[in-house]
């Protein structure tokens, strides 16, 4: 048996600038139920994404809840939402290493107020992408030892915390 393939460091080839420039096809279609809730689906199709040589597949689904009116202050909106998809990969080009990209869910809740023309948003985003595998997506250049080796993916069993949980908090405007 020879030698495992060593794969190109993601961070290598993320640095190029056409790393991020591929096509993909999405479908996405939403649906109101009366007059508060919300809910949408997609379904998203890229056969190289972030040019690895990879197909991609994205599938999601979420839903919405827009607080009645008569609850709330005069020119305010309270919307809460929610959202979970999964993704799914096949192998890259032999000389980024040929092996399949991992396969993860993710996971989103949050509220949206609006006051006029004012947007804050809070939200909470997860997945259930390993330490380990996020170094493999992103290449992070402050990656440190100490997850398990992968003598495929993740020879030296790197870990990156750009793939966990997170709060953002969003705040823009937007005129009609």
């Amino acid at each position: 048996m020879g030698r495992p393939i060593s794969p190109i460091p993601v961070k290598d080839f993320l640095a190029r600038p056409t790393a991020s420039n591929y096509w993909e096809i999405v479908v996405r279609g939403d649906r109101r139920i009366g007059d508060q809730f919300r809910v949408a689906g997609g379904y998203a199709y890229s056969p190289n994404v972030s040019n690895t040589g990879a197909w991609s597949q994205y599938v999601a689904a979420g839903v919405g809840f827009d607080v009645p009116e008569r609850f709330l202050l005069q020119n305010l909106t309270v919307s809460f939402t929610t959202a979970a998809g999964y993704s799914w990969f096949g192998n890259q080009t032999p000389q980024l290493g040929g092996f399949p990209l991992p396969a993860y869910l993710n996971w989103q809740a949050g509220v949206t107020f609006t006051h006029k023309a004012l947007n804050l948003d809070l939200r909470y985003y997860d997945t259930n992408l390993s330490k380990e595998n996020c170094f493999v997506f992103t290449g992070d250049p402050n990656a440190r030892p100490g997850g398990r080796a992968n003598p495929i993916t993740n020879p030296d069993g790197l870990v990156s915390n750009w793939c966990g949980a997170t709060f953002v908090a969003k705040v823009w405007f937007a005129f009609n």
